[in-house]
């Protein structure tokens, strides 16, 4: 009784990356949109056009980057003053608003709570 042992093929060798790949999109995805609503509360504007860093290559460079971005975060909201809360934001190039800062950024943490642990 002979017993045949095949090679993968290239997509079932494919599958565990396609797997990973997607698992790194879902982990970090929040951090271009965190990165956008820090922007947009210097800046007055909200664009969605940043991307993940290229180089993430370990473990620690995830965390390296989410703890700069709430670095960054905590920044852009320490220099607002109250009056602050009440100007207006346009998003995107269409000069549509999302309302003041404040709902902005209620926004903002209406979207990280999805992706807390800490509900």
């Amino acid at each position: 009784m002979s017993c045949s042992m095949r090679s993968p093929t290239p997509t079932s060798s494919l599958a565990p990356l396609r797997i990973i790949r997607a698992w790194l999109e879902l982990f970090l995805g929040p951090g271009p949109i965190q990165g956008a609503y820090t922007r947009a509360f210097r800046e007055l504007r909200l664009r969605f056009d940043l991307t993940v860093p290229s180089d993430v290559r370990t473990v620690a460079d995830p965390k390296q980057w989410f703890s700069s971005l709430d670095a960054e975060m905590l920044s852009a909201l320490g220099g607002l003053s109250d009056a602050d809360f009440e100007k207006t934001i346009p998003r995107g190039s269409h000069n549509i608003s999302l309302g003041t800062m404040f709902r902005t950024f209620n926004c903002l943490r209406q979207s990280q709570r999805v992706f807390s642990r800490d509900w």
